[in-house]
């Protein structure tokens, strides 16, 4: 797991944003929990970035970067 996968249209972008933030007061209220369950927090987007890194580091080349 090394990228979180977004359309170019950027339809999914909110969703990816709950998925990762959780569900705020006001949905916990609506439906009666007073704590989240299956909360992702920032140690789960570190492990995507870092995968990441490391994947660029040895597959990506400088000259794909370049215009």
């Amino acid at each position: 797991m090394h990228f979180i996968p977004i359309s170019t249209s950027y339809r999914e972008l909110y969703n990816v944003h709950a998925f990762f933030s959780g569900p705020t007061p006001a949905m916990l209220a609506a439906v009666n929990v007073s704590h989240p369950v299956g909360h992702k927090d920032d140690k789960e987007l570190r492990k995507i970035a870092t995968e990441g890194r490391k994947w660029k580091m040895t597959i990506g080349r400088k000259v794909d970067m370049e215009i």
